[in-house]
C-alpha cells in the first residue's frame, strides 16, 4: 500500500497522466458538479457509454467532498491492496481446508502466494496506467467469488451487483464467476445462475446501446472480422455466428495473443487456469481480449483489462498444488516402489521452483523500468505544468498533448492531442493549447507536435502563455461563431 500510494502521488505530481485518466477525472468533476449525464469531451460521447461504468457516480462523492481527481489514484491503490488481501484470505481458507497437507508444503505454498501477490507485475502496471475501474472490479470479483465458495450467497450477490457496475469487463467477470459456480456444487448453483443471467442480460444491453467496448468503438473495429457485412457495430447475433463461420480467423487471433496471455498468467501460477474455480473468470475475461484484432490488447501495459481474473488463477493454482501435495504425501505413506514415491514430489517441487523463479525474474526485469516508462515528464516540465495548472482559467477549454492531459480534466471541455493533424470543436471563449513534444507516453512525434505549436501560434488573437521546460502553452480567444479548430493550418 505504501509503495502504490507513493507511486501514484509521484505520478500525479509529475503530471504523467494520459487521456485515460482525463476521461475519468472529467467524469468525476462533471458528476460532482451536477451533470448527472455527463458528456465526455475526451472520449467524444456520453460517459455512460464508456462500458456502462456506473461506479463513477458514487465515486463522484469524492469530488463533492473536495478530494480532487488524485483521489481516483488512491482509491485504485486501495482496491489493488484490498484485492491482494482478500486473495490471501481465500488462499488461507484453501490451505486450512487441506488437513493432509504437511507443514513444510503448507509454508512453501503460503510464502509463494504472498510473493505472487506482492510481486505480480500486472498489479503495478494496473496502478500506473492512470485509473481504470477494472481495479475496483477485481476487488468485487474476489469478494463475490470467495463468498460464493463459502456459501455466503446473499453477500456474493451484493458484491456481484457492484462488480457489474464497474463496466463491461466487470460484467464479463460476473458471468465467469457464475459459470464456475455452476460447476462447483449444487449449493452454489442458484446464486451462480442468477449471476450468469443478470450478467448476460446487462452485457446484451451494453452491446445494444453501443456502450460495450468504449462507446461501441472496440466492438465495431476490433471485432469487425466476425461480421464484415455489418454496418457500424455488428449485432450480437452476428458476432456469435462469426465465431463459428470465421473460425480460422478466430484461431489466428487466439494464437496471436497466446504469448501475452501466458505472460500475465504465469506469475499467478498458471496451473489453476483449468480448475473449476478459475476456468469461468479466465474464459469470460481473457477470451474477449484474445479475440480482438488489436494486437496490444493483452500486452503487459494493458494488464488492467484482464486484472479481475488474475486472482482466481492464483487461488486455483494454490488449491491445485495443495491437493497435489496432499496426494503425494499419501503416496509416500503408502507402500510403493521408491521411484513412484519420489517422482511426484520431484515434479511438484520443480513446478513450485519454476513459479518462484518466474516471480524473481519479473522482479528483476520488469520492476526497474516501471517508473521511467510511466513517468516520462522531466522536472522542468513538471514545474512548468504546475504553474500552468494555476494560471489556466477554470472555464477555459484545454487542448493538451495526450501524455499530460490528465491533470487538466477538471473542466467541462478538455481534449487530448492524439494525431499530428487535429480537428476539434471550440466550446469556450478561451482556449488554451498545452503542447509538450517530448513529455509523457504515447504522444505525437516531436516534429509533428512542433508543427502544431507553430500553427497554434499563427492563429489570430493568441499569445504565448508560457514556454519552458519542454512545454508550450498558447492562449487563444477564438472569434465569435468559431465552431472548430483544425491544426496544422494548410500552408503553415
Amino acid at each position: 500500500m505504501i509503495a502504490l500510494l507513493a507511486l501514484s502521488t509521484v505520478q500525479w505530481s509529475r503530471h504523467a497522466l494520459t487521456l485515460d485518466f482525463a476521461a475519468y477525472a472529467q467524469a468525476l468533476w462533471l458528476i460532482g458538479h451536477g451533470h448527472l449525464d455527463p458528456y465526455s469531451s475526451v472520449l467524444g460521447y456520453p460517459f455512460l457509454r464508456n462500458n456502462g461504468e456506473l461506479i463513477m457516480w458514487p465515486l463522484a462523492l469524492l469530488a463533492r467532498l473536495g478530494a480532487g481527481a488524485i483521489a481516483l489514484l488512491w482509491v485504485q491503490d486501495l482496491a489493488l491492496v484490498a484485492t491482494g488481501y482478500v486473495t490471501l484470505r481465500w488462499i488461507r481458507d484453501v490451505l486450512d481446508g487441506s488437513p493432509r497437507l504437511g507443514s513444510a508444503a503448507r509454508s512453501r505454498l503460503w510464502w509463494i502466494a504472498v510473493a505472487a501477490v506482492l510481486l505480480d507485475p500486472s498489479c503495478y502496471q494496473t496502478a500506473l496506467f492512470d485509473f481504470h475501474s477494472h481495479a475496483l472490479g477485481a476487488l468485487f470479483a474476489v469478494l463475490a467469488g470467495r463468498d460464493l465458495w463459502r456459501l455466503r450467497r446473499r453477500r456474493a450477490l451484493v458484491w456481484g451487483v457492484l462488480l457489474g457496475m464497474t463496466g463491461t469487463v466487470g460484467v464479463l467477470a460476473l458471468v465467469g464467476i457464475g459459470l464456475s459456480g455452476l460447476l462447483h456444487s449444487r449449493r452454489t448453483r442458484p446464486a451462480a445462475a442468477a449471476m450468469v443471467g443478470a450478467g448476460v442480460i446487462w452485457l446484451l444491453v451494453l452491446v445494444e446501446l453501443r456502450a460495450a467496448g468504449g462507446g461501441g468503438h472496440m466492438t465495431a473495429t476490433t471485432y469487425r472480422y466476425l461480421d464484415p457485412s455489418a454496418r457500424g457495430q455488428p449485432p450480437v447475433t452476428g458476432l456469435v455466428a462469426g465465431l463459428f463461420i470465421h473460425w480460422p480467423a478466430v484461431a489466428h487471433r487466439i494464437a496471436a495473443h497466446a504469448g501475452s496471455a501466458l505472460a500475465l498468467l504465469i506469475p499467478a501460477g498458471l496451473v489453476g487456469v483449468a480448475s473449476r474455480l478459475a476456468i469461468g473468470p479466465v474464459a469470460a475475461v481473457f477470451l474477449p481480449a484474445m479475440l480482438t484484432s488489436w494486437q496490444p490488447s493483452l500486452a503487459l501495459p494493458h494488464a488492467y483489462q484482464v486484472w479481475p481474473a488474475i486472482a482466481f488463477v492464483l487461488v486455483a493454482s494454490v488449491q491445485h498444488f495443495a491437493r497435489w501435495s496432499s496426494a503425494a504425501a499419501d503416496d509416500v505413506r503408502a507402500p510403493a516402489p521408491t521411484w513412484n514415491r519420489v517422482q511426484p514430489v520431484t515434479a511438484r517441487r520443480s513446478l513450485l521452483g519454476a513459479w518462484a523463479l518466474v516471480l524473481s525474474l519479473s522482479t528483476v526485469t520488469v520492476f526497474p523500468g516501471l517508473p521511467s516508462y510511466w513517468m516520462r515528464v522531466s522536472p522542468a516540465a513538471r514545474s512548468a505544468l504546475d504553474e500552468l495548472d494555476r494560471r489556466i482559467p477554470p472555464g477555459a477549454e484545454v487542448i493538451a498533448s495526450q501524455g499530460i492531459a490528465g491533470r487538466f480534466a477538471d473542466r467541462r471541455w478538455v481534449f487530448a492531442v492524439m494525431q499530428p493533424v487535429i480537428r476539434l470543436p471550440v466550446r469556450a471563449r478561451t482556449v488554451v493549447f498545452v503542447l509538450a513534444p517530448d513529455q509523457g507516453i504515447l504522444g505525437v512525434a516531436p516534429p509533428a507536435t512542433d508543427a502544431l505549436i507553430k500553427a497554434s501560434e499563427s492563429l489570430p488573437r493568441t499569445r504565448v502563455l508560457d514556454s519552458g521546460g519542454g512545454v508550450t502553452a498558447i492562449l487563444w480567444h477564438p472569434p465569435l461563431g468559431a465552431g472548430q479548430v483544425i491544426l496544422p493550418i494548410k500552408g503553415n
